[in-house]
């Protein structure tokens, strides 16, 4: 009995005492630069000739009034895009996040 009494506080002690979000390493665009939680950025291949950055678009084929598209441009930087993780932090952390972006009336296509 004592031996499961030690096991279950060590274990208690094991997870309380190194949560994986203490260690997590914050994510850095391609400069290096720490990517701050809820701000703003344009999200962009990673070698220049793919294409251009990611923007909505009307493709006239959706069922949604409009579509996430990559722009064929590699000049074109795309639209600013939101990115924020759950957890409350400076920075983002390695983790689950939510992309969104601010609601900008496109013009008559």
């Amino acid at each position: 009995m004592a031996s499961a009494t030690l096991f279950a506080i060590f274990l208690l002690s094991a997870l309380t005492f190194y949560p994986p979000s203490t260690t997590a390493q914050p994510v850095t665009d391609a400069n290096g630069n720490i990517v701050t939680n809820g701000g703003r950025f344009f999200i962009l291949p990673r070698y220049f000739g793919t294409g251009g950055g990611i923007e909505r678009a009307r493709t006239g084929d959706e069922k949604s009034p409009l579509s996430v598209v990559q722009s064929p441009f590699e000049t074109d930087l795309g639209q600013p895009w939101i990115i924020r993780s759950m957890f409350r932090s400076g920075f983002l952390p390695e983790g689950r996040v939510s992309i969104s972006y601010e609601y900008v009336q496109l013009g008559e296509v």
